[in-house]
């Protein structure tokens, strides 16, 4: 099953667009951080950035957020193509992200990113619609829980019919990165974020960045 994609709203779907150079915010630009300082907790001393490609770091980040809309925009489009116009993209992640399963409201939403929506919203759309099936839990009559009708599991089979096509497409795309090779990286990305979560107070995140991502030659 789906478990991890995104799905979203995009208009103009059809239309077909050159690619844009990603847009950068102006506190990731060499200029404003070419003469940053940060001082690093031990010895209290200033440790001078420099010139670094951070630009390419926000590439990369601007880059996973287009990405995910550029792939619910394809979702769009094969929701279209099978005559489904009951719900949205971003439904249909939510039943993907149901799969086999019944959970609960709460479980679902620290399963996927749910671009601009709401989540209680639009599962009340998906029971409308067919596609779920919502009960109370027998442990707590507060709490709702869902599962897919036999709709919602005909509509994710076709999902995923969906990605196994793309995967072996993506087999034969010189141009494209080996799909676990990418993946990798960008687990050692999150990795990353999570390690600046638990960072003790007022230690700059850019520094190490800077030292251990960003510096050419730095085994990256």
């Amino acid at each position: 099953m789906l478990r991890d994609l995104p799905f979203g709203r995009v208009n103009n779907a059809h239309r077909r667009e050159a690619p844009r150079a990603a847009w950068i915010h102006p506190i990731f630009t060499d200029a404003a951080l070419g003469s940053a300082r940060v001082r690093s907790q031990a010895g209290g001393r200033r440790t001078r950035v420099g010139h670094l490609p951070v630009t390419d770091y926000a590439e990369t980040i601007t880059l996973i957020e287009r990405l995910h809309r550029r792939f619910l925009d394809v979702l769009r489009v094969e929701l279209e193509r099978l005559g489904i116009d009951q719900i949205n993209n971003v439904q249909s992640l939510l039943l993907a992200n149901i799969g086999d399963e019944e959970v609960s409201v709460g479980e679902l939403m620290t399963r996927g990113y749910y671009l601009g929506s709401n989540v209680t919203y639009n599962l009340k759309r998906l029971v409308e619609a067919g596609f779920v099936e919502q009960q109370r839990s027998r442990h707590d009559r507060r709490v709702m829980r869902v599962k897919l009708s036999e709709r919602g599991h005909a509509l994710c089979a076709e999902l995923s019919a969906m990605l196994a096509r793309h995967s072996e497409a993506l087999r034969t795309r010189p141009d494209v990165a080996p799909l676990p090779e990418l993946n990798t990286r960008l687990k050692s990305l999150e990795a990353f974020w999570t390690e600046q979560l638990t960072r003790p107070p007022g230690v700059l995140a850019l520094g190490d960045l800077a030292e251990q991502y960003l510096t050419p030659g730095a085994g990256h």
